[in-house]
């Protein structure tokens, strides 16, 4: 099997009767670096710290690499552009885009 092509393979996929998302792939280091910068680091007493993921940050950042392009989405009849503040409001509110 040639894996070559997953370094630049992007594909369409079905979201809902109409609709289609085109989605690039991630590489596991793309996704941790995605971890990594959504990650914030809170100190304690005593020098510690703790580290939590700010979901937020994780989605819309996760979102914005992936999706690349959208077809038959539309906002009062009118084409919905694929744009990233666009991106991170489907990946908040609409679950089905997210997944």
């Amino acid at each position: 099997m040639d894996i070559s092509r997953l370094k630049v393979a992007q594909a369409w996929l079905q979201l809902a009767e109409g609709v289609r998302v085109k989605c690039r792939y991630l590489t596991s280091t793309q996704l941790d670096e995605i971890k990594q910068q959504s990650t914030e680091t809170e100190m304690r007493g005593a020098g510690q710290s703790i580290s939590t993921r700010n979901e937020e940050k994780f989605r819309s950042l996760l979102g914005r690499a992936v999706v690349i392009d959208w077809e038959g989405l539309e906002n009062d009849g009118q084409p919905y552009p694929c744009t990233p503040e666009n991106i991170d409001y489907l990946m908040e509110e609409y679950a089905e885009f997210r997944m």
